[in-house]
């Protein structure tokens, strides 16, 4: 469920269906086996009885509020070998969510005093939302009908964090894959009118209705505030850490919140990696090294266009390389001394802070629309001798995608082979499903000149990479034999 800003500022609502330019996409793919990373096919309940007869391998199944998670609990445990359940709150539903730690609503919560919900719901809501003349920020009261359709909030810790991480333990107690998703930031999305309210006649000149979008007369205009939703967001990333599974992330209209807030979770915990420097010494030191690496430090570290084996007996000072400047470079070795040389030491492996990570192992941030500048931020290591902790991954469906085909073309153009990932984000299993993931894989094959098995391979290996970590075993996938799965 992803409404990503194509560059026109379009946003979608509800069920997305794929466009007429998606439906109608010629597929030379073979109808091999392919997994689907984002999808939502509990919202049509009728189609589910075809997921056993779907040409996509495994469908990775998203849930969005307290409604539809016990239903992807229920599909998972019909279909275990097909589907992967994920569970998590969508921003668009996290206003329906109050901090239980905030001060004053916990008093009111506490207090148990006659007309306490009312008085409670108007201040959380008050804060929660904004726009349309009340609301946090806007200096008003909302209205307190309009507050009364909304329902009952739930508590984030006591309610929300309590049943996900007993739907993410229990599956992954059963040796099962598991995903936090679909959680995020919407910096777009707009509240629907509450079902049994009717909208004051002033409230229709606030939401433009734009021709072909009658949709647009149920949307109110409040939105959900970012500061609200970076809150419920943490607490779900969180609980993915300490439970230890991937996360399926939402992000629209917020690309550089969503890093941040990411880049937020991982300081403190980044990965040591080899400087450019210390990767030569290693390699002229001991060298070894397999095949691709060697072919790696080959191309790619030594300029001076020197091989492997000519660096058995010096190794290159490059006073020139300032970005390595922060490492000590080891002493030059001599070809015609018999002086045992010794080598300075390298500065100590920071420790990361004790407990269990507030983050993701891993990330697949879904249907990503971000420009290359953000793509670069998230490639990007922190420093020469640091990588962020999460494995970040990237997804393209023609459902979202597709609205920007250049900049589709661009990303996905600079995404690395291995972090690479297709879904459907459709609301209904069977046949359309299939042939919009597809379709989708058509597209990255296009852009990365991949032939259809080299695609399956390579998107059937980060998809079971991005689920199971160290895991997973190519044994877990489909292999197709005379066109049928094995399992």
């Amino acid at each position: 469920m992803c409404a990503q800003d194509g560059g026109d500022g379009s946003q979608a609502h509800g069920k997305l269906t794929p466009s007429a330019s998606t439906t109608s996409t010629s597929i030379t793919t073979p109808h091999i086996p392919i997994p689907d990373s984002h999808c939502h096919p509990t919202d049509t309940s009728s189609l589910l009885s075809s997921i056993p007869s779907m040409r996509a391998s495994h469908l990775t199944a998203m849930s969005t509020n307290g409604t539809d998670q016990p239903l992807v609990r229920e599909l998972a445990e019909k279909f275990p070998e097909r589907v992967v359940p994920g569970f998590g709150w969508h921003p668009w539903f996290s206003y329906l969510i109050w901090d239980d730690e905030d001060p004053e609503l916990l008093a009111l919560w506490e207090t148990g005093e006659e007309g306490w919900e009312e008085e409670f719901k108007m201040r959380h809501f008050g804060r929660v939302l904004k726009g349309g003349g009340g609301g946090a920020g806007d200096g008003g009261r909302l209205e307190k009908e309009f507050v009364e359709a909304l329902g009952m909030p739930r508590r984030l810790r006591g309610d929300v964090v309590v049943e996900l991480r007993r739907n993410l333990e229990y599956f992954k107690s059963q040796v099962r894959g598991v995903v936090l998703g679909e959680v995020g930031l919407d910096r777009g999305f707009r509240l629907p009118w509450p079902k049994g309210y009717r909208p004051p006649a002033s409230a229709s000149a606030t939401v433009p209705e734009e021709a072909g979008r009658e949709k647009e007369k149920a949307l109110s205009p409040y939105k959900v505030s970012m500061d609200h939703q970076v809150l419920v967001f943490i607490a779900q990333m969180k609980i993915a850490g300490e439970v230890g599974v991937p996360a399926s992330v939402h992000g629209v209209q917020a690309h550089g919140t969503m890093f941040d807030t990411l880049r937020g979770l991982w300081r403190g915990w980044e990965v040591r990696v080899e400087s450019r420097r210390e990767m030569r010494e290693r390699v002229v030191r001991g060298k070894k090294l397999g095949g691709k690496e060697r072919e790696w430090v080959d191309r790619f570290l030594l300029e001076d266009g020197k091989g492997l084996e000519e660096l058995d007996s010096e190794v290159e000072e490059d006073e020139d390389e300032a970005d390595d400047e922060d490492i000590l470079s080891p002493p030059p070795l001599s070809s015609n001394s018999s002086t045992k040389t010794t080598t300075t030491a390298l500065p100590p492996r920071p420790k990361p802070p004790s407990g269990p990570p507030p983050f993701p192992p891993r990330v697949c941030l879904h249907s990503f629309s971000a420009p290359p500048q953000t793509l670069s931020q998230y490639l990007t290591n922190p420093t020469p001798t640091t990588a962020y902790p999460s494995e970040v991954y990237f997804s393209f469906s023609t459902t979202i995608n597709s609205r920007n085909k250049s900049r589709l073309d661009e990303v996905l153009g600079m995404v690395p082979r291995e972090r690479v990932l297709v879904e459907s984000d459709l609301h209904a299993a069977g046949e359309e499903m299939d042939r919009v993931l597809e379709g989708a894989m058509e597209v990255v094959r296009g852009v990365k000149g991949w032939g259809g098995d080299e695609a399956r391979r390579v998107v059937g290996e980060n998809w079971g990479k991005w689920v199971y970590g160290r895991r997973w075993d190519s044994r877990r996938r489909g292999d197709v034999e005379g066109g049928s799965v094995k399992r």
